[in-house]
């Protein structure tokens, strides 16, 4: 089934009317493709291609040095995890995909695309919590002073292992290094 993406700030309109994205069950398989649409409608449809996106690779861990393994947003925690920051000068529409070293047991894992405000923040964008080894989601952005972040997590807190963030994005975008949780009670500066 197709679905709109819709914009950041409640956009009653899609960005995009629909994206199709052929793709194969096994990652790296290539092969050739027929696509045929109907539509039901008087008016024109039109396929275009989506124009070339730019990518951006960070790669970072959980790990029980940086007391960043915060897992899930079901538990307080999962702030500390690491988060990557996103400025945009124009709406934008990025796909992320976050990889996690492990193969053998793999972790359930998924992240969450924010909307900072200050020291708060809203969600656009998320992925599914699953065992896998690719989770990914997508949203479109807009400029905005305070921009954005990519939280990556795993499900559980206490969790560790090397992780890559992969981000797809339509525009040019900053995207910085992943942020230092900072914790309350910092029992290390008493």
């Amino acid at each position: 089934p197709l679905s709109p993406i819709f914009g950041d700030e409640g956009l009653a309109e899609p960005v995009f009317d629909y994206i199709i994205t052929p793709a194969t069950l096994q990652p790296g398989k290539l092969g050739k493709f027929r696509l045929n649409a109907m539509y039901l409608s008087n008016e024109e449809m039109t396929i275009e291609s989506m124009p070339q996106f730019k990518r951006y690779e960070l790669n970072g861990s959980w790990n029980r040095e940086a007391k960043n393994a915060g897992g899930c947003a079901n538990y307080t925690s999962w702030t500390v995890n690491p988060h990557f920051p996103i400025f945009v000068k124009q709406p934008t529409a990025i796909h992320c995909y976050l990889t996690q070293s492990a193969k053998d047991d793999l972790l359930p894992i998924g992240m969450y695309i924010l909307r900072k405000r200050g020291f708060a923040s809203s969600s656009v964008g998320k992925a599914p919590f699953m065992h896998t080894d690719e989770a990914g989601c997508s949203a479109v952005l807009v400029d905005r002073p305070d921009g954005y972040l990519v939280c990556v997590a795993t499900f559980e807190p206490n969790v560790f292992d090397d992780l890559s963030l992969v981000v797809y994005a339509s525009c040019d975008l900053e995207m910085g290094e992943s942020e230092a949780a900072e914790e309350e009670d910092d029992e290390e500066d008493q």
